[in-house]
């Protein structure tokens, strides 16, 4: 007799894989991007457009400070 296939217990999901680091580079880019898309949103966007673009501004500095601190530059 067979064995029974393992089901995942209810409400559980995979594990999304988690994202490389940015490099250095890379990290200067994606905030500059922020920065632009932020003077957008508080210029012309709702209020969770503001919200949402200073959380991504917020979370890629501190991206980068940490970046600075790995190469000893801060």
């Amino acid at each position: 007799m067979a064995q029974p296939t393992r089901r995942q217990p209810l409400g559980s999901r995979p594990r999304k894989p988690k994202a490389q680091p940015l490099g250095f580079f890379e990290l200067q880019r994606q905030i500059e991007i922020a920065q632009d898309d932020l003077s957008d949103a508080e210029r012309f966007g709702t209020t969770n457009d503001k919200r949402r673009a200073r959380r991504l501004a917020d979370k890629l500095a501190a991206q980068f400070r940490g970046e600075l601190r790995l190469r000893g530059l801060r």
